[in-house]
């Protein structure tokens, strides 16, 4: 049996984690065959991104491919090499639907709680303005007039930050009652646990591509949610 092999240039955020390890699976599933994925990082072994994170970026590949559902019977093997500046994003890898194309999901399972959870850039190391002003529409901003907005009406909520551990992170949201985020960060997490959610960017259109239940209302977003399920059984069997 052929091993069909995935090159990744490693970089720091989750959904450049997430999607390749996800569509691994995905691949390996489609064609019935095993996958090699292998992530280059410029970067030593053992590096955090800021030194308050609570763990490394490799630390976190680790994490997400030990708890990913794998609802097939190949092997996926997760590579990590450092030192080493890969040339390009990747190779071997296909985006098309881009909604579907990397969605797969964590052994964590949502069962709703009481918390609102916040994933905002409000900490992150540095600001879309600062390093990348061409990303910066992934954050519709007004956090200040939401949080205000949930303390008027006795919602609980919690903020989550690339600071806060994933193990961390996985638990709370997987207890969440909803959660509302940028089209970043944590927000991978979001999707990859199956959370109904609601993403703020200034590219609507992009964002319910990119997070397909993504919903300003709950019961809204968990019915687009078994609608998105079905179509990923269709990708996934090439119905």
């Amino acid at each position: 049996m052929k091993t069909k092999k995935i090159w990744w240039k490693g970089k720091i955020g989750y959904g450049d984690i997430i999607s390749p390890i996800c569509y691994a699976h995905n691949q390996a599933e489609i064609n019935k065959q095993n996958v090699e994925l292998n992530f280059y990082f410029e970067h030593e072994e053992g590096t955090k991104f800021k030194e308050d994170d609570s763990e490394t970026i490799n630390d976190r590949i680790d994490f997400i491919t030990e708890n990913m559902l794998v609802e097939h019977d190949f092997k996926v093997t997760v590579n990590q090499t450092y030192n080493y500046v890969f040339p390009t994003n990747h190779v071997g890898y296909n985006d098309n639907p881009r909604s579907l194309h990397n969605l797969a999901f964590s052994k964590y399972k949502w069962k709703e709680g009481d918390t609102i959870y916040l994933i905002t850039p409000r900490k992150n190391k540095k600001q879309f303005a600062e390093y990348a002003p061409q990303k910066a529409w992934k954050d519709e901003g007004h956090w200040d007039d939401i949080t205000n907005d949930l303390k008027l009406k006795g919602i609980p909520w919690e903020e989550i930050h690339y600071q806060t551990p994933l193990k961390e992170v996985c638990e709370k949201l997987s207890t969440s009652r909803f959660v509302i985020g940028y089209h970043g960060g944590a927000s991978w997490v979001a999707r990859w646990l199956g959370v109904p959610m609601w993403i703020r960017s200034q590219r609507r259109e992009w964002s319910e591509e990119i997070f397909p239940w993504n919903k300003k209302r709950k019961s809204e977003s968990l019915k687009q949610f078994k609608k998105v399920l079905d179509e990923r059984e269709k990708y996934l069997r090439r119905v």
